[in-house]
């Protein structure tokens, strides 16, 4: 097994150890069944992989990976695509001198957003969690 593929069935066992995301049902309402949430885990998260980097990829939460999983396939959009354009596309903008700082605002402004969406999250359950830093201070 390669250290991509170990990395894979790694973050597979671990989500499978948690509640599937909100949006992994089936048509009828149904939870997918656990044979079927493992096939689609394991194919998104390959993906995922090729496009972020194993480093990257290990580094992120298996519910996490879920959800944009999920999301992704829900909304018909490719996994990887969307990943690889995101780093193209902020790359691109922020290497470009009429937008580097539009871009490097967006990017603030990203983080801002997924911030506001965990402490809702966390609000809404009735939890204080933790919330990812900012690797850009």
């Amino acid at each position: 097994m390669t250290e991509v593929e170990q990395a894979v069935e790694e973050k597979v066992r671990a989500a499978m150890q948690s509640s599937p995301a909100p949006l992994a049902v089936a048509k009828a309402g149904e939870p997918l069944a656990v044979e079927e949430r493992e096939r689609i885990l394991r194919v998104s998260f390959a993906e995922i992989v090729k496009g972020v980097g194993i480093e990257h990829f290990r580094a992120c939460p298996p519910e996490l990976l879920e959800e944009f999983s999920v999301l992704a396939l829900a909304s018909n959009h490719n996994v990887k695509g969307i990943l690889v354009s995101v780093i193209r596309s902020f790359m691109a903008a922020y290497a470009t001198p009429e937008t580097h700082e539009s871009a490097y605002v967006w990017l603030c402004q990203l983080e801002a957003l997924v911030q506001a969406a965990r402490t809702s999250r966390f609000a809404a359950a009735g939890t204080t969690g933790t919330t990812a830093t900012s690797v850009l201070h």
